[in-house]
């Protein structure tokens, strides 16, 4: 065999073993790596829609006592306006009936004035 078939055989096959099996490696890094990429956007879409869902049932929840708390205080003004409303009537009343009785105490006053000017 001459030197150079041998220096071939012993140096460049192994070395060429050895890149293609370095080839190989970087090729089905490559595919591993592409898959798990693939796999981490699904789980990352997967928990981003989680948590919109989570937001938005939190969201809900807290409308639905915003909502709540709205009417409550709707409710309130309304009865509050309503018992305002039975008070002044009630006050009007009230003066309605003092003036009456004012009245007739002048009157009254009155009549006892004469019937003390006429003794």
């Amino acid at each position: 065999m001459d030197p150079q078939t041998s220096n071939f055989l012993v140096d460049l096959i192994p070395q060429g073993g050895f890149a293609g099996f370095l080839f190989w490696l970087y090729f089905t890094q490559k595919k591993d790596t592409q898959f798990l990429r693939e796999e981490s956007k699904k789980e990352e879409e997967r928990i981003r829609k989680e948590y919109r869902e989570e937001e938005n049932r939190i969201r809900n929840r807290f409308e639905k006592v915003i909502e709540g708390l709205n009417q409550e205080k709707e409710n309130f003004r309304s009865a509050l306006y309503e018992e305002v409303g039975k008070l002044s009537f009630r006050v009007s009343e009230l003066e309605k009936s003092v003036a009456e009785i004012k009245t007739k105490i002048d009157n009254f006053m009155s009549s006892m004035s004469e019937r003390n000017q006429k003794k």
